[in-house]
């Protein structure tokens, strides 16, 4: 009940319901997938007003929540935005969760700051490196 209204607002791009959906998401006690689903609504509808709060949901207990907020973090932080930029880094490096991990190089790639474009790159010769070493992990 608490999704399709979001998804509704987030489709029109309307900032009406963004108070809203940030209680939602900061309610630990709401379904995961319905706060999942409200942190993309957050990022679809450019909720700059969530900002600190998409990037605290890269840790979020949930793994779903953690993986939208990414994704949402993707849509409306801005290239000059060096804060979460350098937030997004490092859960791709540190995120418990490979998709959580996957996502936040995807949204750095989506916000195509100078600084992420250097640390995809970076990400690209450091995997070549653990295909040929057969290290797993991000290397220092």
């Amino acid at each position: 009940l608490q999704v399709a209204p979001a998804i509704a607002l987030a489709l029109i791009k309307s900032q009406a319901g963004v108070p809203a959906m940030k209680a939602i998401l900061a309610n630990q006690e709401v379904d995961e997938y319905a706060r999942a689903h409200i942190a993309v609504a957050l990022g679809k509808v450019g909720a700059k007003d969530a900002l600190k709060q998409l990037v605290d949901g890269l840790t979020d207990n949930s793994n779903h929540v953690a993986r939208s907020c990414a994704i949402a973090l993707g849509l409306i932080v801005s290239p000059e935005d060096k804060a979460s930029i350098r937030q997004l880094m490092s859960h791709a490096k540190s995120a418990n969760d490979i998709s959580t991990r996957n996502f936040c190089l995807i949204s750095l790639g989506q916000i195509g700051s100078p600084e992420a474009v250097a640390f995809l790159a970076e990400q690209v010769i450091v995997a070549r490196l653990q295909r040929i070493t057969g290290r797993r992990g991000f290397l220092p």
